[in-house]
């Protein structure tokens, strides 16, 4: 296996590695918030006791949702090949004269060996912005003008 691809590889393994970690945390959180709500006991203040579950209720739907997210990404994780790519598509990993890329999902800077990249969504503003250009193209995003010096 080449040192690019090898490169790649651990890139996405982060990635993989970042939403199941979330997923993890997110559904033992929920679990947790759920078993305080259950073992909640009624009190002589019954609108304080009211009020508490129902902020546990909240605080459970939020984090549901946060978790379908996460669940979401997982899908759009998997999906991604990780195999060389002459293009800017989803597994591209992009060298420019401003910073390393890996186009992904939106996770942020991820440091493998002694190189940084940004794990960048493909449909973030920068990721249509760079979406199917190839080495020697330029891209502009907020004043910012990126140079493609390498696609792998």
């Amino acid at each position: 296996m080449s040192q690019r691809l090898a490169r790649k590889e651990k890139l996405h393994a982060a990635c993989v590695a970042y939403v199941d970690e979330r997923i993890s945390f997110l559904n033992e959180t929920i679990q947790e918030t759920q078993n305080s709500a259950n073992n909640e006991s009624r009190s002589s203040m019954g609108d304080k006791y009211e009020t508490t579950r129902s902020m546990m209720h909240l605080e459970n739907e939020q984090m549901s949702i946060q978790l379908k997210e996460a669940i979401n990404l997982k899908k759009i994780i998997d999906q991604i090949p990780v195999v060389p790519s002459k293009f800017v598509v989803p597994g591209a990993l992009v060298y420019t004269n401003k910073g390393n890329f890996y186009f992904a999902i939106s996770m942020g800077k991820i440091t493998i060996g002694k190189d940084d990249f940004m794990a960048v969504s493909i449909a973030s503003p920068l990721g249509q912005a760079f979406y199917e250009k190839c080495k020697g193209d330029t891209v502009s995003v907020n004043r910012t003008k990126y140079t493609i010096e390498k696609i792998d």
